[in-house]
């Protein structure tokens, strides 16, 4: 993959996932796919994963993952702004 492809592929990450689209979820991340954070109190483990995440963020007050980000801060955040 390019550097373009996989810059785009966040943006989709981030998008789908404060959208909450499970249908990206699981076209994108592997059932298989395990999630190491010692900063979460549980294991993500698969597509199904992604939600307790978002929802585990709004809990701390992440407003992020509640209110969303604009798409200046996800291209900042990609391109190391």
């Amino acid at each position: 993959m390019s550097l373009e492809s996989n810059k785009q592929l966040c943006r989709d990450y981030f998008t789908a996932f404060l959208a909450r689209d499970t249908a990206c979820w699981a076209r994108h991340i592997s059932p298989d796919f395990v999630r190491h954070d010692p900063g979460l109190p549980f294991e993500v483990r698969g597509p199904q994963a992604a939600e307790a995440v978002r929802q585990h963020l709004a809990g701390m007050g992440n407003r992020a993952a509640e209110d969303g980000l604009t798409e200046d801060d996800v291209s900042r955040l990609i391109d190391g702004e």
